[in-house]
């Protein structure tokens, strides 16, 4: 209960009832340019062989924002995003030929994405502290299934080689994060979010060794920059 009462103490003293800086961050309409870096992974089947790892990615776009009073705005935009996931197979052994293999299987997909996403904007000493929510659509530009190496482990022998996929043309998802808005200069603004994509269709289908064919949703959690020009309209 103390720990209660002093954060509840803590924000009240940290947020002030009005803005603390000379004009709000997100009043009027604004346009920003973003870059985002993300770590990505796509639900693959549970399997004890199989050790899923991450796929890191990077991002350009832009964004649009629209002040609605002091509190709240809405965000849009167009952004180029490169998702995927890195998986390796411990065991792969074929019925003819009782040997182990070690594989490790890349997924890279390149995505035109259009958020449409909610701020709440809170004060905080010289910026502005935001809560994000949201959706994300996104049209695949182009991606591929590449496997990065194959070894037996009787011969020694390594190949590569891209594997056979269907990919879906669309995804949709969920957006969620927060962030932090600073002044730049007169009225340009910095802001760093670190957000999480949770995606709700199967993107990929993929050939998962014994396990069969694998449909994929991707998952990323990412941190974006934005810098919000000081032109508003």
């Amino acid at each position: 209960m103390f720990r209660v009462r002093s954060l509840i103490v803590w924000l009240a003293l940290l947020v002030p009832t009005t803005p603390a800086f000379a004009y709000d961050l997100h009043e009027g309409v604004a346009a920003g340019l973003q870059v985002a870096l993300n770590l990505s992974a796509m639900n693959l089947p549970e399997d004890d062989r199989i050790t899923r790892l991450v796929h890191s990615g990077a991002g350009l776009g832009f964004a649009i924002r629209g002040g609605l009073g002091d509190w709240f705005s809405l965000e849009s935009g167009l952004g180029y995003q490169v998702r995927g996931t890195k998986f390796e197979d411990v065991e792969y052994a074929m019925e003819d030929r009782p040997t182990r293999y070690f594989m490790i299987v890349r997924v890279r997909l390149n995505y035109l994405a259009v958020p449409v996403l909610a701020n709440v904007h809170v004060p905080v000493s010289e910026g502005e502290l935001r809560f994000t929510a949201g959706a994300e659509a996104a049209y695949l530009v182009s991606g591929r299934v590449t496997l990065v190496g194959e070894i037996n482990d009787a011969r020694g022998n390594v190949s590569t080689g891209l594997l056979p996929d269907e990919r879906e043309s669309f995804d949709a998802g969920l957006v969620a994060g927060i962030g932090f808005d600073i002044p730049v200069g007169d009225e340009a603004a910095l802001g760093f979010d670190a957000r999480g994509y949770l995606g709700l269709l199967d993107t990929l289908t993929v050939p998962v060794t014994q396990l069969g064919d694998e449909t994929s949703k991707v998952r990323s959690l990412g941190l974006v920059v934005t810098y919000w020009l000081p032109q508003r309209w």
